[in-house]
């Protein structure tokens, strides 16, 4: 992966975690960030666990985007 490529994984993947601690976050309040209501359309337990499944991806992605694979030993 090029650089910038990588660059862009990390910053997507810091917006994704980051919001989705957020939503986690103001969730234990009672509060709802307004363009993520619709992950609890099906229910509190869904929403939930979309809001964990965001912040995972997230987290993925930005280890993948620090990682450099093409130095790693097989």
């Amino acid at each position: 992966m090029s650089d910038s490529t990588k660059t862009i994984i990390t910053i997507l993947g810091f917006l994704i975690a980051g919001t989705g601690l957020l939503a986690l976050f103001l969730n234990l309040v009672g509060l709802k960030l307004s363009f993520l209501q619709w992950m609890d359309a099906g229910g509190k337990l869904l929403g939930l666990v979309f809001q964990l499944v965001m912040s995972i991806t997230g987290f993925i992605m930005i280890y993948f985007g620090q990682t450099d694979l093409s130095q790693e030993e097989a």
